[in-house]
């Protein structure tokens, strides 16, 4: 007997791993998982997203146990967040993201322990890119290196198998511009690629609108269910630790984006401000006033006021020219940098800041007012715009400059450059170290 279209139906959704479709969502069964420890939930969505992350933990790593060890990794992170991602709309898109950073540890640590085993060195004149593995984990490079808003459609179309309206639906955009922006993908990560020195065909088994993904042996699967419940290998459980402190410095170095993207969106008001800072109004007299003839004339302290002066205008003078951002360190810990470049400009009142991250997706170039006191230990630095302060401290040796504060609207300066000066202990140190351009 032939099977019915809705029971055909099944198979084939089942097949392609898609929900049925009054199945519930992703969140859902995060929900039920996080509040009520159902682990049919937390199975059904190893069962929706695993064969997508198996298959990108195997291209990265180029071997099975490894990319186990990072499979159960990735599901591992999940379990753990799960309160907190119930109202992700592209769990799919996370999940690859979370899969890629602990496809690359897992490679890491298999690549120092083969180092350890064994001192043969590759042949001479042997191409680096030979191994058919190495191809792979370039091309999971790339795709991870696009823009959210290319990377997020294609890889819930091409990784995950989604339909593009389902996906369309879930991003909130209509179909054509997710058309759009799956075609712009493939043509950035195409010339990326290019420059990589991948042929581009290679890479058609990661664009095709078919899920380029990997069957889950039932073993792994099992053993994936059990770390996420309370039973985890010690190595499984050391990638996913590093996994998530990764993710938190990321959020980090999100942070220190939105922090200069705030202060370049407040320059519209500097004008103002900045004329209205430099003449601030008469205090309030806090003593009772003496009639004039029976005060004693006040004479000031004209030697020491003009020292202040020299040796603010002298640090001033030192501030100028053209410094580039070389490190970024938060809480005593060096980040990854995310700019083609950053530059601050500074003159006697004002400084210019210009930056560009490497992926293009954010470019700035404003300018905001600043004064210093050099006259503290060590010496104050604070920077303003229409409703924004950063209040920090600066130290110049030579023709290196680190900066370092709390962040934006922060009403207390740290004490110094290490975590152990803090003075906001929820907020992350940020100091920033350039170099003068000569």
């Amino acid at each position: 007997m032939a099977d019915s279209p809705n029971t055909l139906s099944r198979q084939l959704r089942h097949a392609a791993r898609l929900p049925e479709p009054d199945s519930p969502s992703d969140g859902e069964l995060l929900g039920r998982f996080a509040n009520q420890q159902d682990e049919h939930a937390f199975a059904e969505l190893v069962r929706r997203h695993g064969p997508m992350v198996l298959g990108v933990c195997r291209r990265i790593t180029g071997n099975s146990h490894d990319a186990d060890d990072a499979f159960q990794a990735t599901f591992l992170v999940l379990a753990r967040k799960a309160g907190r991602l119930a109202e992700q709309s592209a769990l799919g898109a996370w999940l690859y993201g979370v899969a890629h950073k602990a496809a690359l540890k897992a490679r890491a640590v298999a690549l120092r322990r083969r180092a350890k085993e064994t001192t043969a060195a590759r042949p001479e004149g042997t191409e680096a890119m030979a191994d058919s593995s190495d191809v792979l984990a370039v091309i999971e490079q790339e795709l991870a290196r696009l823009p959210k808003k290319y990377r997020e459609p294609l890889v819930l179309c091409a990784l995950c198998g989604r339909p593009r309206k389902e996906v369309a639906d879930q991003l909130g955009v209509a179909e054509g511009t997710l058309a759009s922006r799956i075609a712009t993908a493939r043509e950035r990560l195409a010339e990326q690629l290019r420059r990589r020195g991948v042929v581009v065909p290679a890479v058609a088994m990661m664009t095709d609108d078919a899920p380029a993904t990997a069957a889950v042996p039932t073993s792994l699967f099992d053993s994936t269910l059990k770390a996420a419940t309370g039973t985890v290998p010690a190595a499984v459980a050391r990638i996913a630790s590093e996994v998530t402190r990764a993710m938190f410095l990321n959020k980090l170095r999100t942070s220190v984006l939105i922090l200069v993207a705030v202060a370049m969106a407040s320059a519209a008001g500097l004008a103002t401000l900045s004329r209205s800072s430099a003449n601030p109004p008469a205090p309030i007299p806090t003593t009772p006033l003496v009639p004039v003839a029976n005060r004693t004339a006040d004479k000031p302290d004209t030697v020491k006021v003009k020292e202040l002066t020299e040796k603010w205008d002298s640090a001033k003078k030192d501030l100028q020219g053209v410094w580039e951002l070389q490190k970024q360190i938060i809480d005593d810990k060096e980040l990854e940098f995310q700019f083609e470049y950053f530059r601050q400009t500074f003159s006697d009142r004002t400084v210019r800041i210009e930056y560009k991250t490497k992926d293009g997706s954010i470019e700035h170039d404003s300018e905001l007012s600043y004064t210093v006191n050099p006259t503290t230990t060590p010496p104050e630095m604070t920077t303003y715009g229409k409703n924004m302060l950063v209040m920090g401290l600066y130290d110049l040796n030579g023709d290196t400059l680190r900066v370092a504060f709390h962040g934006i609207s922060e009403l207390e300066r740290p004490r110094g450059f290490a975590v152990a000066d803090k003075r906001v202990t929820d907020m992350p140190l940020i100091v920033w170290e350039f170099k003068r351009k000569k």
